[in-house]
């Protein structure tokens, strides 16, 4: 079972990034509850949508899954304090999952319509899982 925490996105920095390197990121946080014990846990899809609920942008490979400290304050997207994401999670065990991916579409297009959620589908070994998850909107830029 998974349950939305927390989701932002935007971008790498203040600097032109080249071409054909993603300029727009994505980082959603879920809990994740194992009902029954998931392996190789991936990400299937990610979809922003905006508020017809249309896509706007879609997560690309490589999605970096990591576990993130259950205690993380909302809107805190960093990596840091973070760990590996185990091969197994065991039966009844419960987690909080951090997702970070590059978008498909630059930062540019995203930000004209209001992306109000993130669908997810996740898969654990065959135990398919999908949760919707609220933005929280568009992350400072350094």
């Amino acid at each position: 079972m998974l349950t939305a925490v927390d989701c932002g996105w935007g971008g790498v920095g203040p600097t032109a990034v080249p071409p054909r390197v993603p300029d727009a990121w994505v980082v959603a946080v879920i809990d994740v509850q194992a009902l029954r014990t998931l392996t190789a846990v991936r990400v299937v899809s990610l979809e922003m949508l905006d508020a017809r609920g249309a896509v706007v942008a879609r997560g690309t490979a490589p999605f970096d899954l990591r576990v993130a400290p259950a205690n993380r304050r909302s809107g805190d997207f960093a990596s840091e304090g973070t760990s590996e994401l185990p091969a197994t999670v065991p039966l009844h065990s419960r987690l909080r999952l951090r997702i970070h991916a590059p978008l498909d579409t630059l930062l540019q297009h995203i930000a004209a319509p209001a992306t109000l959620r993130v669908r997810l589908s996740v898969d654990g070994g065959g135990v398919p899982l999908e949760v919707s998850v609220p933005v929280a909107g568009e992350w400072p830029t350094a």
